[in-house]
């Protein structure tokens, strides 16, 4: 765990400083640069577009780990895996844009008669639909060796600079809104370009169209897993990440700019889970090509402590100062409704946090079938309450059918994972994490307040900071955590000795 705890904490940082950025960007840069309708369609289409890359790619996103063991050989440039990837997904996309030019005014048409902007930007969909499954192949592909932080650098940190900037430059005149998203387009070109280069520093980049070891049984397998891989991320999308494409399509722009940015809120609670997640899975795999079930049993376990514990400090944070946040915002009273939103889909990360790496514990296994046929009945699911919730209860609703699909699926995961393998996630430290948290968050409700928003924020996120510190500390609710604060203790001290 060693290793995926260091990579863990390098990739959570720069998607923290990331988060910063973004929260920046969200709830101060973007309203003030643009209409509520302009923040829509961005939102709409930027997420959309990363939502439904891995099923225009076939699925490709599914292979880069579960099969890089069977392809992994550095001299000979692991077989031409890389190449074989990109061309799958390449070719997707081409299927794909292919049937966007016959039946795309269609889609144009639909969305025509609720805004002008759906006219004027959804062409700029399939770009970065392709820029977005380029990113996530190549940085994934850095992780098979273990590589995530310089990814995330590239994929994260800096889109969220450059689009910060360009949105400033909309606000000072310099550029207009179209020029705005066409700029984003050679922001992400920036991404894949950095990210090629990385893998050339790693002596990584190998580019061949022949691939030995692509026997017919491992053709036949890797075809299999792509299909069900397309399909589980459709049914993925259906299950879990609706929500923002129904907001839209049954609500208009200006309720969608509400719940992207409450949903922007929220989804800070699901970088512990993308951090660990992202170092374990090419270690899971190579522990199921191993079949060492106490390897995943460990990573299971700790995963599942440490996402919750991290999920649950954000989510108390948050919550402690979600008014004072909307004070902040320009134009926040417009956003504040969005409010129950980030309570909603927050509950609904923390069930995903704490039932830990579930997903890619199935997923390397044999059983990663399993996924799929799970998530198509939750994506029915979330379907069905979308279309009943939203009408009753806005945006709110939408929030509760993509909570209520999380819990439904990660107890579906967790049961299965236990009767398949007799493996469970919790450990006996979890109830004392719990208990932190709500001490923590009852004390910053009844901490006096001052009239100063921003004081009033110091001191929430000082002192529920402060009491996970200490208790987390004092009675070792996770050993990881513990281990890690007494090696910057110790480099702080031989620094200080130095000096």
């Amino acid at each position: 765990m060693g290793v995926i705890i260091r990579q863990s904490i390098k990739n959570a940082f720069i998607t923290y400083m990331s988060i910063v950025l973004g929260a920046l960007n969200i709830l101060y840069i973007y309203p003030l640069s643009f209409s509520k309708d302009q923040l829509g369609i961005y939102q709409f289409v930027l997420n959309n577009a990363l939502t439904f890359y891995p099923f225009v790619m076939l699925g490709v996103n599914a292979l880069v780990i579960r099969f890089f063991p069977d392809f992994r050989d550095d001299k000979k440039g692991h077989n031409g895996f890389l190449t074989l990837l990109l061309t799958m997904g390449v070719s997707g996309f081409l299927i794909f844009s292919i049937l966007s030019a016959l039946f795309g005014h269609y889609v144009l048409g639909f969305y025509a008669e609720k805004s002008d902007l759906f006219t004027t930007y959804l062409p700029y969909f399939l770009p970065l639909l392709l820029l977005a499954g380029l990113e996530y192949i190549l940085a994934t592909f850095c992780a098979n060796f273990n590589r995530i932080a310089i990814p995330a650098l590239f994929t994260n940190f800096l889109i969220k600079l450059s689009t910060g900037i360009l949105a400033l430059l909309v606000y000072w005149g310099k550029i207009d809104f179209s020029q705005f998203f066409t700029a984003v387009i050679f922001v992400h070109v920036g991404a894949v370009a950095g990210l090629l280069f990385y893998l050339y520093l790693l002596g990584q980049l190998h580019w061949s169209f022949r691939w030995p070891v692509l026997t017919a049984p491992l053709r036949k397998a890797m075809i299999t897993y792509a299909f069900f891989g397309v399909l589980g991320s459709l049914s993925s999308m259906l299950a879990v990440k609706l929500d923002l494409f129904m907001v839209g399509t049954l609500m208009g722009l200006t309720f969608t700019a509400v719940f992207s940015i409450a949903m922007f809120i929220a989804d800070v609670l699901d970088v512990p889970r993308r951090a660990i997640e992202g170092i374990s899975a090419p270690i899971v795999a190579q522990a199921w090509k191993e079949n060492n079930l106490q390897e995943i049993k460990n990573i299971y376990q700790k995963s599942s402590l440490n996402q919750f514990l991290a999920g649950w400090f954000m989510l108390i944070g948050i919550w402690t100062c979600i008014e004072h946040l909307f004070a902040i915002m320009p134009n926040g009273a417009q956003y504040a409704e969005g409010k129950y939103v980030v309570l909603i889909l927050g509950i609904g990360r923390l069930i995903d946090l704490v039932t830990g790496v579930n997903h890619i514990i199935i997923s390397y296994s044999k059983y990663y079938k399993f996924n799929f046929y799970v998530i198509l009945i939750l994506g029915v699911l979330n379907i069905i309450g979308n279309l009943i919730f939203i009408p009753l209860f806005g945006i709110n609703g939408a929030a509760m059918s993509t909570a209520f699909s999380l819990g439904i699926y990660n107890i579906l995961k967790l049961g299965f994972i236990y009767k398949k393998f007799n493996l469970q996630p919790f450990t006996s430290n979890l109830p004392g994490v719990i208990l932190l948290g709500i001490i923590a968050w009852g004390l910053a409700e009844i901490i006096p307040m001052t009239t100063n928003v921003w004081m009033n924020i110091l001191i929430k996120a000082a002192l529920v900071t402060g009491i996970f510190v200490a208790g987390i500390l004092k009675f070792n609710l996770s050993p990881e955590v513990s281990l890690l604060a007494q090696k910057g203790w110790d480099t702080v001290r031989r620094f200080g000795k130095k000096t």
